[in-house]
């Protein structure tokens, strides 16, 4: 990640968050949040930071506490300028389909605005998930919603474009 820095967030705020963040957390009650929280790593950039980068390797998930992230997708390989695909915004989760199934990136993720997040390394979750089955069920059933709600969107979209 290019130009992001860790930010100080005290549990409280931090555990707010979660709560906020339903993509990711709905149906986790207190005891669990506070275990997910333990996986958690605020970090905040400036305007035009690069979060991930399409075609990286990289699973980390993240979700936005204030400001926003452009989805950008590239058109062609050799395409010098992105086109933005989706604005992520306070408490929505990003990253969640490398996260998933460990293939590349499939877009960059940029700040389009000073930015926090929090910073979810896929091994320290996957590591709760394997020693906490029902937190992994909960959160991987919230993803899968999440993923499977944002193709109906892009289907939706498309149809509306079409002739």
């Amino acid at each position: 990640m290019s130009n992001w820095r860790p930010v100080e967030l005290d549990r409280a705020s931090l555990l707010a968050v979660l709560k906020k963040a339903a993509q990711f957390t709905a149906g986790l009650d207190d005891a669990e949040l506070e275990k997910l929280s333990s996986t958690a790593y605020p970090e905040e950039c400036d305007a035009n930071c690069i979060l991930t980068k399409e075609d990286e390797r990289s699973r980390d998930l993240f979700i936005v506490v204030k400001g926003a992230l452009s989805v950008e997708v590239n058109l062609t390989p050799q395409d010098a300028n992105p086109i933005s695909i989706l604005k992520i915004r306070d408490n929505c989760v990003a990253g969640e389909l490398s996260f998933l199934d460990g293939a590349r990136r499939s877009a960059s993720l940029k700040a389009v605005m000073p930015t926090t997040v929090i910073r979810f390394p896929h091994n320290k979750v996957e590591a709760l998930f394997n020693a906490e089955k029902g937190i992994g069920l909960t959160v991987t059933r919230n993803l899968a919603q999440l993923v499977t709600h944002r193709l109906r969107s892009t289907n939706f979209e498309l149809r509306s474009r079409l002739p």
